[in-house]
């Protein structure tokens, strides 16, 4: 099944739309290559946001399996929307003055 960056992704086989959930709760979306996914970073597979729990390479340089949460291996070969969550303690980007 093709990833839907849009509001409304499409069931395999189903026919039908629903509504994408919403992002989880403290994280920040971001256009992430394989090559720099974290343990911890959430992506929309299998119609809702799984955390990846484990990964590994693929042979390749460029590809990585991902284990996510509730899903099993996933092997992501393409830069895809994600959530990483946000790190306590990391200086804002905005100073006050």
């Amino acid at each position: 099944m093709a990833l839907d960056y849009g509001r409304t992704v499409r069931g395999k086989g189903t026919g039908q739309s629903a509504e994408r959930p919403p992002a989880p709760a403290n994280t920040q979306p971001e256009k992430c290559a394989p090559t720099d996914m974290e343990v911890g970073d959430y992506i929309f597979v299998g119609l809702r946001y799984r955390r990846v729990n484990d990964m590994r390479s693929r042979g390749g340089a460029t590809e990585r399996v991902l284990v996510l949460e509730g899903f099993g291996p996933w092997v992501m070969t393409i830069s895809h929307l994600i959530h990483r969550p946000i790190k306590r303690g990391r200086a804002s980007t905005v100073r006050s003055v």
